[in-house]
């Protein structure tokens, strides 16, 4: 069960605690599921082809600010290992962007956080127009038993795309 305080979210399942910024509002998962559907990887067996992800929250400010907390099952004895898993996809996405924005400049980096003492697999993806315009990506994942916990921020505005960053980085996972 998930309760939701003003700005708080409190997620029983991995007990995760988080502040949201002002600037942003909640979004429900029916409004939510229509964003993703127009987004770039929304086609079947693309980036976004997970069936089973659950829908912790969202939040935006636009359709460029956003942030969104889901998990899936995964099994690490069936699967194998998550961040190997990832690397596949990874590419795909980098030559999806690419391919599909050739006159757009795509930069990915992967690396490994701590939020709350707790490591996260980190995919930062920075993409630029040819009008020097930017657009952020973030994905921070953990596997937490045989759930795959996954935030992802997107931001076009610095200053939101802080603050998001931010509260996250300030959230809080019971141990």
């Amino acid at each position: 069960m998930r309760t939701k305080n003003g700005t708080g979210v409190y997620d029983e399942h991995f007990k995760w605690r988080i502040t949201i910024p002002k600037d942003l509002k909640t979004v429900n998962a029916d409004e939510w599921a229509k964003l993703k559907e127009r987004g770039l990887f929304s086609k079947k067996g693309e980036i976004n082809g997970e069936g089973n992800r659950k829908l912790i929250c969202a939040f935006n400010n636009d359709e460029f600010n956003t942030f969104e907390a889901i998990y899936i099952p995964f099994d690490p004895e069936v699967e194998g290992n998550f961040i190997e898993k990832s690397k596949p996809l990874i590419d795909k996405m980098y030559k999806a962007f690419v391919t599909r924005m050739p006159s757009y400049a795509v930069d990915t980096l992967t690396s490994i956080e701590q939020i709350d003492n707790l490591d996260f697999y980190v995919l930062k993806v920075h993409i630029t127009d040819p009008d020097n315009k930017t657009l952020d990506m973030l994905t921070y994942s953990r596997l937490f038993d045989k759930q795959l916990f996954t935030l992802n921020i997107s931001y076009i505005d610095e200053e939101i795309g802080q603050k998001m960053l931010d509260a996250w980085k300030n959230s809080t996972f019971e141990k």
